[in-house]
């Protein structure tokens, strides 16, 4: 995802980070937490089937390389609610 009209450049987990850090990602406390839980869930299976088939390979770096950073976005929102 690039945009040159804002001057950012990057994936999406990187601008969903940017925009938490900024405090620009609006969401309550319990929305923002139960995005954690399955984006942390939806990496655990990531793992476990990069370890298990070596088929769609670069989908599945590129979502094991991603979603932390989306986890980390969604839980600044969720800890700067309470």
């Amino acid at each position: 995802m690039a945009s040159s009209d804002t001057g950012y450049s990057g994936l999406a987990g990187d601008l969903f980070l940017r925009l938490a850090e900024d405090g620009r990602l609006a969401l309550g406390r319990e929305q923002a937490g139960a995005i954690v839980d399955d984006l942390v869930r939806t990496l655990d299976s990531v793992h476990l089937l990069l370890r298990g088939s070596s088929t769609r390979q670069r989908g599945l770096e590129a979502a094991r390389r991603e979603l932390p950073k989306y986890i980390e976005a969604f839980r600044l929102v969720r800890d700067r609610a309470r």
